[in-house]
């Protein structure tokens, strides 16, 4: 995972918190998974052009469209 992780800071710098988010994105990227879940979509809309971003209340909704 790191190399994928330092591979994806050269062309989308963070710093501070945000390298946690870095992390994740990396982490998928590394397993070829496209997919995140999120309840913070906003955090990570830098790493848009690398994984497709649903939150996790449309998630949850196309689970039970009919809601609780």
């Amino acid at each position: 995972m790191l190399p994928a992780l330092l591979a994806m800071l050269e062309d989308t710098p963070v710093a501070g918190k945000a390298i946690h988010d870095a992390a994740v994105v990396a982490s998928l990227v590394a397993h070829g998974l496209r997919d995140l879940i999120t309840s913070n979509p906003g955090d990570f809309s830098r790493f848009s052009q690398l994984v497709d971003i649903r939150s996790l209340e449309d998630a949850l909704r196309d689970l039970d469209p009919q809601g609780p």
